[in-house]
């Protein structure tokens, strides 16, 4: 019995046909119009795979023992003329996040993420044969001292054989802000006393910045009143924004104190006892 074969591409593509490198390809088995057997062609005994530009796809079929149609045909052997396509694939690179005031990151930090890989060949082995690196570039516009946000990111120089069209795509470096720690620093007063002028320890500023990046001052708040108690009372800070730097809050403390007392003594005359 001589079975019908159809060389699917896609939904259904035979014959003559345009096919893309690494696909996977079926063979389909019909025997009075019904499918008796649909194996895949990486699966077949003496499948080779073609480059670009072969003008016949050479496959042995030889049914497998658990195939449904075991014991129905012959080996036999087929030759399908098809044209080859380059097979599309999308490079993006792709970079590592850095902090604000961070060096940008080197050519070896950079990686580059692959789209429209075949399914039929392994992921490592396709691009070790297709894609060579050596020479690639990437390119960012964020500079040295760039804020924090999102930057685009480029590839260039990335070669491949002629088995693969290589797409470009931009890739994207994110920014983020800097963190900044504001201490407030601790005070003490005397009982009845106004409380002073507050004051913070800043630390975490890179690129020379200062406090005149600050979109707000530093605001203080207290419940420590002239009329309070002995004792010790937060200080919290706020405020203090700034586009390129993640602030963090330290509170300090205002401790209250007795005031000082004098005590003053009326002077008493000598008495003289009989």
């Amino acid at each position: 019995i001589n079975p019908v074969t159809e060389l699917e591409v896609g939904d259904a593509a035979n014959g003559d046909s345009q096919l893309m490198l690494g696909e996977d390809y079926h063979l389909v088995f019909v025997l009075g119009g019904q499918t008796v057997q649909d194996t895949a062609i990486s699966e077949l005994i003496g499948y080779v795979q073609v480059d670009v530009g072969s003008s016949n796809l050479e496959v042995i079929v030889a049914l497998t023992e658990s195939g449904a149609a075991k014991g129905a045909f012959m080996n036999a052997s087929m030759s399908v003329p098809h044209e080859i396509m380059p097979r599309p694939i999308v490079a993006t690179p792709i970079a590592p996040s850095i902090v604000y005031g961070d060096p940008l990151p080197t050519e070896d930090d950079y990686t580059v993420d692959y789209t429209g890989l075949p399914l039929t060949i392994p992921e490592d082995t396709f691009l070790e044969e297709n894609i060579v690196l050596t020479d690639a570039e990437f390119r960012t516009v964020a500079t040295v001292g760039s804020g924090a946000g999102m930057y685009e990111v480029g590839l260039t120089g990335l070669q491949s054989s002629d088995n693969v069209g290589t797409i470009y795509q931009p890739g994207r470096m994110e920014i983020t802000r800097a963190p900044l720690t504001i201490t407030v620093d601790d005070v003490s007063r005397q009982f009845a006393q106004e409380n002073g002028e507050f004051s913070a320890t800043i630390t975490g500023w890179v690129h020379g910045d200062g406090p005149s990046v600050f979109l707000s001052p530093i605001a203080y708040e207290t419940t420590a009143t002239v009329d309070s108690e002995v004792g010790v009372y937060a200080i919290k800070p706020s405020g203090a924004l700034a586009d390129n730097y993640d602030i963090t809050f330290v509170e300090g403390n205002v401790t209250i104190v007795r005031a000082d007392q004098t005590l003053e003594f009326p002077e008493i005359e000598n008495l003289e006892i009989d």
